[in-house]
């Protein structure tokens, strides 16, 4: 029996900023680690999937990045993944020799610009049941940039590029801090995003994204603007969060670096970063904790992160915010993954330390 979006949305639970599509139909799922719960009863579990491929805008002539799912039980064990090529795809995404209940977790291992997916229906050859009922879990947010998204964690070597095989954003970070301490979370991240758009660039240079102060009050810019959907914004009161943990300002360390000016460039990110922080608060309410980080790349704008996180709760007294500045990657015990990126060792680590803070933040 084949089930459409439409039929599925009372049955499905729903993981990170999801899109759906108002003149097609579907659930776009393309941030990092979205994605979905589904229960059923059969043998056989299919779905069918719309997949778009990022062209690289600097060099056409590279492959097209193709998006890629993974299967996880009820442990939270990976079955198995995929990439998806197709526009019109109907996939396996797991099959038992007897038929019985199960519970999956359908999610996206990669990141929201290296290629979309839209969830068009499933298909079973036994019954898509209700989910059952769970307790409440704490809610956590990770706004980042390739660190967050788990860009090359997998690669062998710092010599490899980056490949949709090899970025892995279940085993990032933020994702493994969430599950040692019990807690949902959605991923709004970016590989090359800064907290400020990029100033004075010339055409074609920077990343082909919204910066995230442009991007963090919606739903998902990028696919409202490629498939020229509406483009809500994201309702941080039905979707509350606990907490948000901010990892961001190595990229916008870039554009102090490439500034012709550097002291202004400076001055540019401590205002776009505090503006930032205001309109965080803003979005999730007095209660939510915003806790900043940096790292393990580049610490440049450590101090101004730090600084600014200060002058706030000093200007607002504003006590639920804090700062918190990861390790730095280890060359000798972790290595690194592609481009110079934090291995799945360096995010093993990160994911301890996060998660040490983020049970102290939501201690009873």
């Amino acid at each position: 029996m084949f089930y459409t979006y439409e039929e599925l949305k009372p049955l499905l639970r729903l993981r990170g900023r999801t899109v759906e599509d108002p003149e097609r139909g579907g659930l776009y799922i393309n941030w990092s680690t979205c994605g979905f719960d589904v229960r059923f009863s059969g043998k056989k579990l299919l779905g069918r999937f719309e997949a778009v491929g990022n062209v690289n805008r600097m060099d056409p002539s590279m492959p097209v990045e193709y998006p890629c799912l993974a299967v996880f039980d009820e442990e939270e064990r990976m079955l198995h993944r995929m990439m998806l090529k197709e526009e019109d795809a109907l996939v396996t995404l797991f099959e038992q020799e007897n038929a019985q209940e199960c519970t999956l977790q359908v999610i996206k291992l990669t990141e929201d610009s290296r290629g979309k997916i839209r969830l068009v229906g499933l298909e079973t050859d036994g019954e898509i049941l209700p989910l059952k009922e769970r307790g409440p879990r704490p809610m956590v947010e990770i706004v980042g940039d390739s660190i967050t998204c788990g860009y090359g964690n997998e690669a062998k070597d710092p010599s490899e590029h980056f490949d949709p095989e090899t970025e892995n954003g279940w085993e990032a970070y933020g994702p493994r801090a969430c599950r040692e301490i019990g807690a949902d979370w959605s991923v709004v991240a970016a590989s090359g995003i800064a907290v400020a758009g990029w100033a004075g660039a010339p055409a074609g240079f920077g990343p082909p994204h919204f910066s995230m102060e442009e991007q963090y009050a919606y739903t998902d810019r990028s696919v409202s603007d490629l498939r020229s959907l509406p483009n809500p914004e994201w309702d941080f009161k039905t979707h509350k969060n606990d907490v948000v943990v901010i990892n961001l300002g190595t990229n916008d360390a870039s554009q102090v670096a490439f500034s012709p000016n550097r002291e202004e460039a400076e001055k540019r990110f401590r205002e776009h970063y505090g503006a930032f922080l205001r309109e965080v608060r803003r979005l999730n309410g007095p209660d939510t904790w915003i806790l900043c980080t940096l790292g393990p790349m580049d610490y440049y704008l450590l101090d101004e992160i730090r600084d600014l996180v200060k002058a706030y709760q000093e200007e607002t007294g504003d006590e639920r915010i804090s700062f918190y500045k990861f390790g730095h990657v280890h060359m000798m015990m972790e290595g690194y993954g592609a481009d110079m990126h934090p291995s799945l060792k360096t995010h093993e680590r990160m994911g301890r330390e996060l998660a040490a803070v983020l049970g102290k933040i939501l201690e009873p």
